[in-house]
């Protein structure tokens, strides 16, 4: 329970409905029809046409890449996964996997 006022609210029940919290260019979210889009695209588009990473680049950079942007985008991301297994990280502290 929370008290807000002189009432007490049950927090469970509220969640974030009708609530905006933040204008974004990345994703909206149509509850009534179904819909979720990132960046323009339809999430089912992009799970059935798409890979991984050009989903992320698309949410990092706004568009799908092309390939050389992808080819790009691999190298830096394969770098800094391989840095991170061996430890050798730019300034971030290994996660610790218990």
């Amino acid at each position: 329970m929370i008290m807000s006022g002189m009432r007490n609210i049950d927090a469970r029940n509220i969640g974030l409905r009708n609530i905006v919290v933040a204008d974004t260019r990345i994703c909206s979210i149509d509850g009534e029809r179904g819909e979720l889009i990132y960046r323009g695209y339809d999430i089912l588009d992009l799970v059935t046409h798409s890979t991984f990473e050009e989903t992320s680049y698309l949410l990092l950079f706004g568009d799908l890449p092309t390939k050389e942007d992808l080819a790009d985008f691999a190298l830096i991301t394969n770098s800094n996964l391989a840095n991170r297994s061996t430890g050798k990280s730019r300034g971030f502290a290994p996660l610790r996997i218990r």
